[in-house]
């Protein structure tokens, strides 16, 4: 089935001239962690860097793995002058189901510590996300929801195929 991304455009970041500066002491803990080597894709033809979240057995729901691997990417792309734009698209039938719910864990004192190193690692994504100066377009298809969405619209710009539904709680 081929996907048509013909059917929508937002422009999500039109203040885009507008960037922070990149400031990785804050985030070195999360910049120095390793990553699965297939939580997140990535291809580079010529000037462009496509990045395909690539859990597509769990529709591309967010985890640890795969916040940290696009922490990781967005470095690069910012690193690489060769690397004029970044893509963000998912694997299989949705763009992102939203954040892994996969493994509920209830706060107590043991897991603590590693639920707000979690949370600050999805502060830092959106942070890179905010602080990159080359564009990042997300391919939407398919399901893009709750952190997926967020993925999707923390980009500067968001190309949707006929199919995408986008939503988010709250």
């Amino acid at each position: 089935m081929k996907s048509d991304y013909r059917a929508a455009i937002f422009v999500c970041n039109p203040g885009m001239g507008h960037v922070l500066p990149l400031s990785d002491n804050h985030d070195q803990w999360f910049l120095n962690m390793t990553t699965p080597d297939n939580a997140a894709l990535t291809e580079t033809t010529g000037a462009v860097r496509l990045r395909t979240l690539n859990r597509a057995t769990k529709p591309n729901a967010i985890n640890a793995d795969l916040v940290h691997a696009l922490i990781h990417a967005l470095r690069a792309v910012q690193r690489d002058d060769d690397i004029v734009v970044g893509i963000l698209r998912g694997a299989g039938r949705v763009f992102s189901a939203g954040a892994d719910t996969s493994a509920p864990s209830p706060v107590t004192p043991e897991n603590r510590p590693n639920l707000i190193r979690h949370g600050d690692a999805n502060i830092a994504l959106t942070r890179r996300f905010g602080r990159i100066d080359k564009p990042m377009i997300a391919a939407a298809h398919g399901y893009a929801l709750g952190a997926g969405t967020g993925l999707a619209f923390g980009s500067d710009l968001v190309v949707a195929a006929e199919s995408a539904c986008f939503g988010h709680q709250g």
